[in-house]
């Protein structure tokens, strides 16, 4: 794989995929239902908010609650990928904060609507730096630092190439990879104004990556640049002008640090 990722602000990211109700005890908490298929709901890019950037509140919404996640680069064209090359198409990972008007979406819920107005908003999709995902069963980072032989792919500096031979070996299934940050044992962790609210592992996704875009890719052409937001485990909470949120996956593989602020009014 050769996929270039032009750093922030030039970055021209894809289709931000998004799929709920993936942990148990986070669909228990929201009094939701278990499903047989993954749920698959999209968000604009023009809610992508970037390391260092503002989250913004919008006076449409009185209940704001942040949902932290593993976040999928794709680095390939997918068209009806079976499970067994899934991992081949994964240029890198991040975390990603996938904000949610909670008010607006138990209105929209209750009457039978789609939820884009309350997750769509402007700056309601905070990414992390990417970290170099090897298909082989490594992401490219060191066991000290999350850097690796490739390095993290930043949002500041020049043009940053993610190359992958080709030659590693196809992933079955996350259990029968190798490697220190299998994508199905990285660690979630937010924070919010230094007290955590969420702290959990991706190992309780309930729908994996491969089985994800698989199943997307079945249904959608994915294209290099796409974003797939993998879930939210347990620990949602609310949010409030004035807070610092900090979140992270697989340690400091990728951080993301961000104020929250009013947005203007219109």
């Amino acid at each position: 794989m050769n996929f270039t990722i032009p750093a922030y602000p030039h970055m021209q990211f894809g289709t931000l995929y998004c799929i709920g109700r993936n942990y148990h005890e986070h669909i228990s908490e929201m009094n939701s239902r278990p499903t047989e298929e993954p749920v698959v709901f999209l968000k604009p890019r023009s809610s992508l908010l970037h390391p260092h950037e503002t989250i913004r509140i919008p006076p449409d919404s009185k209940n704001v609650h942040h949902e932290a996640e593993l976040v999928l680069l794709i680095g390939e064209t997918c068209r009806r990928v079976p499970k067994e090359e899934a991992y081949r198409k994964i240029a890198a990972f991040a975390i990603g904060i996938d904000l949610t008007a909670r008010d607006l979406q138990s209105h929209a819920k209750n009457n039978g609507l789609p939820w884009t107005l309350s997750k769509g908003f402007d700056t309601f999709a905070p990414i992390g730096p990417f970290v170099p995902f090897d298909a082989s069963g490594a992401s490219g980072a060191s066991d000290e630092d999350g850097t690796g032989g490739a390095g993290k792919v930043d949002h500041t500096g020049n043009i940053i190439n993610i190359v992958n031979s080709g030659s590693a070996p196809h992933a079955a299934s996350h259990k029968d990879r190798s490697g220190t940050h299998d994508l199905l044992d990285l660690a979630i962790h937010l924070r919010v104004n230094g007290e955590t609210r969420q702290h959990d592992n991706t190992s309780h996704m309930i729908f994996p990556p491969d089985e994800l875009i698989s199943y997307l890719s079945h249904r959608f052409t994915l294209t290099p640049g796409d974003l797939i937001f993998t879930g939210t485990p347990k620990g949602v909470s609310q949010i409030q002008p004035g807070d610092v949120i900090e979140a992270s996956i697989g340690g400091h593989l990728s951080v993301l640090t961000l104020e929250v602020q009013s947005a203007e009014p219109l």
